[in-house]
């Protein structure tokens, strides 16, 4: 496994976005993110395929 277990920043009382903000707007500003990310990798056509991909993947992925 890579990367941190969770809830290892709340244990820390380190500031995450979700704790700032709530769950809802996290996910919503992610999905604004990765919207605009694709769309600026659009003019790269086909070569930015599995860059929209892997955030998608990320985005969507469940723990």
């Amino acid at each position: 496994v890579i990367g941190k277990q969770a809830g290892a920043d709340q244990r820390m009382d380190k500031a995450t976005w979700p704790a700032l903000f709530g769950l809802e707007e996290s996910v919503d500003r992610c999905d604004e993110l990765v919207r605009s990310a694709t769309q600026d990798l659009a003019v790269f056509g086909a070569n930015a395929e599995s860059l929209k991909s892997l955030a998608n993947y990320i985005v969507e992925r469940i723990h």
